[in-house]
């Protein structure tokens, strides 16, 4: 079942910080599935990738729609309204923190 989380409600952060807090699944379990995950990219590379975004993400991709150049990374943050670009920002911020935590 999702889990909404409205950034603007008053005790968000309360909320996010006991979201990210919970356990919901065990260390072995995430180590295993992360590990063989590494190890097929690391020995099929992008054709593990797309079969992993396949899997994961329902998504069929080739190659090339990998490569993300500076230039439409540049483009793309212009044409998004400040709001999400800040909303964005503190997700990205949120993701590299509970990663060094861990």
């Amino acid at each position: 079942m999702p889990h909404r989380l409205d950034s603007a409600a008053p005790g968000f952060e309360a909320e996010f910080d006991a979201f990210l807090s919970r356990k919901r699944e065990t260390q072995a379990d995430v180590g295993t599935t992360v590990s063989q995950i590494l190890k097929s990219v690391r020995e099929a590379g992008d054709d593990a990738v797309l079969a992993h975004t396949r899997t994961f993400d329902r998504l069929d991709l080739t190659a090339e729609a990998l490569r993300i150049g500076p230039e439409e990374v540049a483009a793309a943050a212009r044409s998004v309204a400040a709001e999400t670009l800040r909303a964005l920002e503190f997700a990205a911020d949120r993701i590299a923190d509970f990663h060094r935590r861990q």
